[in-house]
């Protein structure tokens, strides 16, 4: 088995530049987070992501746990939100990546979206579908 990209990915959003998270996505990838629609293939969400970067002032993500097994990989995580001007949103949640090739090529997140907030949540669905 080859060592998990997920440690290296979620460290990456530090940077927060797209084109640093580029390497480790599959060209299909499909992003999904529980009450939210899907994102599919690498081009949408690095586009997804570019916007979370310019609407955050910071966005973390924290490893707590991680198992992987062939190609599947679970990760507890912390994420944080830290919107201008406003408290930060503090999410955990269970990620389920699916590799393929040493790229993730699923990525969905399980989490209470109530903890997030009505407005969070909005912004996320706004920002999932927004053409910029």
């Amino acid at each position: 088995m080859s060592q998990s990209p997920v440690p290296d990915f979620l460290r990456t959003f530090s940077v927060r530049r797209v084109e640093r998270l580029e390497p480790f996505l599959d060209e299909a990838v499909v992003y999904e987070v529980s009450g939210l629609d899907a994102v599919e293939g690498r081009r949408a969400v690095l586009a997804f992501w570019r916007r979370m970067f310019e609407t955050y002032g910071e966005i973390g993500m924290g490893l707590v746990r991680h198992v992987a097994d062939e190609d599947i990989v679970l990760a507890e995580q912390r994420q944080v939100f830290v919107p201008h001007g406003r408290p930060p949103v503090i999410l955990d949640n269970l990620a389920v990546y699916q590799l393929r090739g040493g790229r993730i090529r699923s990525w969905r997140e399980y989490v209470d979206l109530e903890a997030a907030g009505p407005d969070e949540v909005a912004l996320w669905r706004r920002l999932r579908t927004a053409r910029w």
